[in-house]
């Protein structure tokens, strides 16, 4: 199902310009790279309250890989919501998905409190 997902908006997104990727939500969110490039996925996060973002699924390494992450607290007051910033790297031609969600890691069984998917073109 979602190999069907990713080709029907693989092709909807070829004529495409690149986009900045942020703002999650559960409707899918297109991103366009070139190969051997970094890119990056800025969402909304508050770690006080124990929540973090995390891949839902394994990545397809043919295609990209994982470099890092990292939250920025905000600069207002203690509790504030911050981000978390994802690192990617593309290698060769194609697209995937990449799926978060956003859930407390110890709570095993409790659904993700926020999901977001997004499909990245490389070209």
């Amino acid at each position: 199902m979602r190999l069907t997902l990713i080709s029907a908006i693989a092709a909807i997104l070829f004529a495409s310009t690149p986009v900045a990727a942020q703002s999650p939500s559960i409707a899918c969110r297109p991103i366009i790279a070139r190969v051997e490039s970094i890119f990056t996925i800025t969402l909304p996060a508050n770690r006080t309250t124990g929540y973090s973002w995390a891949l839902e699924d394994p990545l397809n390494p043919a295609i990209l890989r994982f470099r890092s992450t990292r939250y920025v607290a905000p600069m207002g007051p203690m509790g504030a919501p911050g981000v978390e910033i994802w690192t990617f790297s593309t290698y060769g031609r194609g697209h995937a998905l990449i799926a978060f969600k956003y859930a407390r890691p110890w709570e095993k069984t409790t659904p993700p409190a926020r999901e977001a998917l997004y499909v990245l073109v490389v070209r």
